[in-house]
């Protein structure tokens, strides 16, 4: 009886509306269900549009890492390793990659360890400072010195292989792509006689700390002659 009571409602109401409110209904009926269907249109647009976008920035993020990849500033330091008998050492910070290097700081200490365990240090020599705004790419370069307080004992005791230079520090730089690159350092230089070379009695050879134990007892075991 409810539902015959609201349909006979319904229909009183009806036969009471003139033709100009039934075209506003039906009317305002079309804009709503236009409002509707554009809606769903637009929805489905922009999740079409926004995987075009999440796309576009994917495939342009991975252009970017691969031009840092082949471009970017690469900062290293190397040191020029000292002659026989002397002091004064040149640490040398460059950059080979293509892309300037922006707010290069550098800084290496130089110390006199014991060549039989590098670990133990026995006095610091000196250290050195490398600071510059830009570093152009394709080895641009810089270049610091310190004095190394070496005694003629000391040399003596590094021709024997008894003591070793070791160098540490870091290299911190910007690479040109707005990443911020610090790098340890670790370099030294050992020693070592060759009584049958008249012109270089005293030879020596750098490499990274971590190859130093092996040449070091190399030299040990099978000293020149």
């Amino acid at each position: 009886m409810e539902h015959i009571s609201r349909w006979a409602r319904f229909k009183e109401w009806a036969s009471k509306i003139t033709v100009a409110e039934a075209g506003m209904l039906l009317l305002t009926l079309a804009i709503a269900g236009s409002s509707i269907a554009y809606t769903k249109y637009a929805k489905r647009q922009w999740k079409v549009m926004g995987n075009q976008l999440r796309e576009m920035q994917k495939s342009n993020e991975m252009e970017r890492r691969r031009a840092e990849d082949q471009e970017e500033a690469v900062v290293r330091l190397h040191t020029y390793g000292l002659a026989v008998g002397d002091y004064v050492e040149h640490v040398n910070a460059v950059n080979s990659g293509k892309f300037k290097a922006r707010n290069v700081e550098g800084h290496v200490d130089v110390s006199l360890n014991d060549a039989s365990n590098i670990a133990h240090k026995i006095r610091d020599l000196g250290n050195v400072d490398i600071s510059t705004t830009e570093l152009r790419g394709t080895d641009g370069s810089v270049v610091q010195e310190t004095n190394l307080s070496l005694t003629a004992n000391d040399w003596q005791q590094l021709a024997d292989t008894n003591l070793v230079i070791i160098e540490t520090g870091h290299i911190r730089y910007e690479n040109g792509f707005g990443r911020i690159i610090d790098e340890p350092y670790c370099e030294g230089w050992w020693f070592f006689r060759t009584p049958s070379d008249k012109n270089n009695p005293v030879q020596g050879r750098g490499s990274d700390c971590g190859q130093i134990p092996v040449n070091v007892a190399g030299v040990k075991k099978n000293p020149p002659h």
